[in-house]
């Protein structure tokens, strides 16, 4: 069977993610280069800047990736007999324990948080978690306040 454009591109894609999950695992953050990445995934140089643009994207897909299976796995054991507030609260138990618990993977967090603010790497997963949070609390948050609120978590996340 001939792949189309589509899934070859795909799986490219997730070979450089799979590469860099390897690499930052095992050499961290700031030793893992660009290079390294491109010749465990088996692609051009070309193709990481392709997908990602830079090694923080990279990153950031997958953290983000990461906390989706995390709270996937949450929703499924919760259900809706479980609030929003409960359940980041499991989903933070179980991303802080993974991270703390090894020794590469502490490395790797830290390293990144010295080097970028988590929050524009959890970006997306926390502006789900406040919208959440609004309405299951039935609060009513203004563009304004919603702004705000994200600017002091991300001043207490740094």
């Amino acid at each position: 069977m001939v792949k189309n454009r589509y899934s070859k591109g795909k799986e490219k894609k997730n070979r450089i993610v799979e590469a860099s999950k390897n690499l930052f695992y095992d050499y961290g953050y700031e030793k893992t280069t660009v290079t390294m990445i491109k010749n465990e995934a088996d692609v051009s140089l070309s193709a990481i800047p392709y997908y990602f643009k830079e090694k923080d994207n990279i990153v950031q897909h997958i953290y983000n990736e990461f906390l989706s299976k995390v709270y996937d796995f949450v929703e499924k054991k919760a259900g809706s007999e479980a609030d929003s507030y409960l359940k980041h609260f499991y989903v933070s138990r179980i991303y802080y324990d993974i991270i703390v618990n090894d020794e590469n993977n502490r490395r790797f967090y830290h390293e990144v948080s010295v080097k970028k603010s988590n929050y524009s790497l959890l970006y997306p997963y926390l502006d789900q978690v406040y919208f959440n949070y609004a309405k299951d609390f039935s609060i009513s948050l203004t563009d304004e306040k919603y702004r705000l609120t994200r600017m002091a978590d991300a001043g207490a996340r740094r």
